[in-house]
């Protein structure tokens, strides 16, 4: 038996019977067609994901838009912290997560309890259940929620790994402003860094 994948549709080909009873045996629906070769074509709703158009120059949805989706605070000032958020959408097939900056009046509305000073210093991801997960934990939370990043997941979870990521992430947030390379930024936030 062989299988030949089709990297553009992320369609797979199979030809034996065998494929026909795989949707069914793990609970999947999937479209099976004849093709011209008479191999069986399954397309697997579990790679929808891969035709997710999401673009870096479209605003990020905001909680009013995904209401019952995770928040991610991030530094929107911080040029760095903004074009890695912007990647997000990407990896967040599932529309699973929505954004606000730290200098959004509406997070010190939502979360009054949210110090500035340890915004400025860590991201953070409130979930859908009110929980918070700073800094590196917050992208260890990403790796588990988020389906395409799985493969990061390991990493961060491998026991006593945080002791070399904690370090990293802080070492990187504090040196954010410096680390752009920008001469000029957003409203001369980066003279407040150096």
């Amino acid at each position: 038996m062989s299988l030949q994948r089709k990297s553009r549709d992320f369609a797979y080909w199979f030809d034996g019977n065998w494929a026909a009873l795989v949707p069914s045996k793990f609970g999947l629906a999937a479209d099976a067609k004849i093709d011209v070769r008479g191999l069986l074509r399954i397309e697997l709703p579990i790679m929808a994901c891969a035709t997710n158009n999401s673009r870096t120059d479209q605003p990020l949805p905001t909680p009013a838009e995904r209401p019952g989706a995770d928040v991610v605070i991030y530094d929107g000032q911080c040029r760095i912290c903004t074009a890695q958020v912007r990647k997000l959408p990407w990896w967040d097939c599932q529309q699973r997560l929505s954004y606000l900056s730290l200098h959004d009046p509406e997070v010190a509305q939502r979360w009054p309890d949210l110090s500035h000073d340890r915004l400025m210093q860590e991201m953070v991801i409130i979930d859908r259940h009110g929980n918070r997960h700073w800094g590196p934990e917050a992208i260890r939370y990403l790796t588990r929620r988020l389906r395409r990043l799985w493969w990061a997941s390991p990493f961060l979870h491998f026991p006593g790994s945080m002791f070399l990521w904690r370090p990293l992430y802080r070492w990187i947030a504090r040196n954010r402003y410096r680390l752009s390379g920008r001469h000029a930024c957003d409203e001369g936030t980066c003279a407040l860094h150096r």
